[in-house]
């Protein structure tokens, strides 16, 4: 095993936060912190020090989190405070300018609308009607480094990253919130932590990291001036919040080209994280390996 990053997203509980695929609740993420050897693991401070000297061991570890969310501030949050571990986290910013981010919208509400995620997708494959369009793709090899997705995880992916456009896509979405009276506005407080959340979190020495600021599905195919734009903006505001510059990130769905490294570079980012375990024994400072929780409970489970 290669030194690497626990990656975590969702949570759930029996109060607010609804049960959705892949989330977690707080005894079981508890016992996946605990699965590993507290000899191994280092804070986020630790990790930029051993990462930059070329001191990382194959047996350490850290704890990340992506996106911002509420759920992973109300429930493992403290746990972290119980065992008295530290974490990076990940913040994406659109939504601290009033932007209605989509992407964790859309989640919400398919987790709290739909009994199993297999009864979306029937809805959703039937709703875009674009199998015709999958006859030559190979689905089940699409986004191989995370073999945790199902088909249909696939095959979702694919459909909303390279057939629709973002318009089209979400106007399907749209139709569907509207369609089972799905309301934003009393949900939005659920989906994602305040500024002063994040604040406090960088005051008790957790480490606060760019994540991007409108988190595109692909932005290494975005031209590399909208990718500096993403950013700058990103950075601009977490340095805001924090008061403090960011140094670390990881690259939004693990996308990311040369364009993006001489971007972050540019604005004094040390070390990036990816979202997966590709080449996890040959990383570098901007592309250091993560395992998908996901993963690590079905290792622990088996």
């Amino acid at each position: 095993m290669s030194a690497h990053g626990l990656m975590f997203h969702h949570f759930h509980d029996n109060n607010i936060h609804v049960r959705g695929q892949g989330s977690l609740d707080l005894e079981t993420f508890e016992k996946i912190i605990k699965s590993f050897n507290p000899e191994g693991y280092l804070s986020p401070a630790e990790w930029v020090k051993a990462v930059e000297e070329r001191a990382l061991k194959p047996h350490h570890w850290c704890i990340t989190f992506d996106d911002a969310l509420r759920c992973q501030y109300d429930v493992a949050l403290p746990v972290l405070d119980k065992l008295g571990f530290k974490a990076f986290w990940f913040i994406y910013t659109s939504i601290y300018e009033g932007h209605q981010e989509r992407l964790e919208i859309y989640r919400h509400f398919i987790n709290k609308t739909f009994p199993h995620i297999n009864d979306f997708y029937e809805a959703f494959f039937r709703k875009v009607d674009l199998d015709s369009r999958l006859k030559d793709v190979d689905i089940a090899n699409y986004l191989s480094a995370h073999p945790f997705y199902s088909y249909n995880d696939r095959k979702y992916r694919f459909i909303r990253n390279n057939l629709l456009s973002t318009d089209q896509y979400n106007l399907v979405m749209e139709a569907f919130l509207q369609k089972y009276g799905y309301d934003i506005a009393e949900n939005l407080p659920l989906l994602w932590m305040s500024r002063d959340q994040i604040r406090l979190l960088a005051e008790q020495d957790h480490m606060i990291g760019v994540h991007s600021h409108t988190h595109p599905y692909e932005l290494k195919n975005l031209p590399a001036s909208e990718q500096r734009a993403e950013y700058v903006k990103n950075f601009t505001m977490l340095t805001e919040i924090i008061q403090q510059k960011p140094i670390c990130g990881a690259h939004p769905c693990d996308s990311f080209n040369q364009d993006t490294l001489v971007i972050l570079k540019d604005l004094g980012i040390r070390i990036m994280f990816r979202s997966n375990m590709s080449n996890a024994d040959h990383y570098t400072q901007f592309e250091l390996p993560r395992e998908d929780h996901s993963n690590i409970l079905r290792n622990l489970k088996s």
